[in-house]
């Protein structure tokens, strides 16, 4: 390799998304490119002084992705991922008794989404004075499909569903990430058109109290980048920041 070149590892995340004959051919056209630089003992170069290391693929158990060469490792069989699951829940349950929360980790089947999601339902309706028995028995009414529990939350609060649809829709058809300023002026004043020239004054508004907002309006399913950017978005499937 010569001085001064990079190397160049590609991640291709979320396989299970794709159509099962895109995944395929995918998969089959790099391992035989990969074959081909291995037999001809070469380096597969992507651009000046950048040569391809290697490429790790992330799906989940379904569809069963079948990969030749490789090395395949299970997220839920690693013990960090138990662990920062774990740490999640403690640091984030507004919770003093450790029961309760071994509870939650058991029934997550170490899905972070779901210990994400669930942690932002139990302080929300527990976090004044939370009453443990009343907290677990909720936590065990809780579904512990993903799927279904994002169900439940879409359907759950019957109070304001309206602004809950606003919010999803502002989100996932804006042109842009949108600030959390910029959400919760949107969300606030729906569909009207005609909003009055300087209602919004940013000076008076506080930064945790658009937190709280946008986990309101959201139903949790939305969070805040931890960046410079600061932008609103989905919260993401395969794992969540923590």
């Amino acid at each position: 390799m010569d001085l001064g070149s990079r190397l160049l590892t590609i991640f291709v995340d979320a396989l299970n998304e794709c159509k099962d004959s895109q995944t395929r051919d995918m998969i089959l056209f790099l391992e035989e490119l990969c074959d081909l630089a291995r037999r001809r003992r070469v380096r597969l170069h992507i651009a000046d002084n950048v040569v391809f290391r290697g490429i790790c693929f992330s799906s989940r158990h379904y569809p069963h992705i079948e990969i030749e060469k490789g090395i395949e490792v299970t997220l839920e069989d690693e013990q960090g991922h138990e662990g920062d699951i774990r740490k999640y829940v403690k640091a984030k349950l507004k919770l003093p008794k450790r029961k309760t929360k071994v509870e939650l980790l058991q029934r997550s089947s170490l899905i972070f989404l779901w210990a994400v999601l669930v942690v932002e339902i139990l302080n929300s309706e527990f976090g004044g004075s939370p009453n443990i028995d009343q907290m677990r028995k909720r936590l065990k009414n809780i579904p512990p499909k993903l799927a279904d529990l994002f169900e439940m939350i879409l359907t759950r609060d019957e109070k304001s569903p309206k602004l809950m649809q606003i919010c999803l829709q502002w989100i996932f058809f804006a042109t842009r990430p949108l600030k959390p300023q910029e959400l919760c002026f949107a969300v606030q004043f729906g569909p009207n058109e005609d909003c009055p020239s300087g209602c919004w004054d940013q000076e008076t508004v506080d930064v945790d109290d658009l937190k709280l907002f946008g986990r309101h309006s959201s139903k949790g399913l939305a969070e805040i980048t931890r960046n410079k950017a600061s932008e609103v978005q989905f919260i993401h499937s395969p794992s969540a920041t923590s």
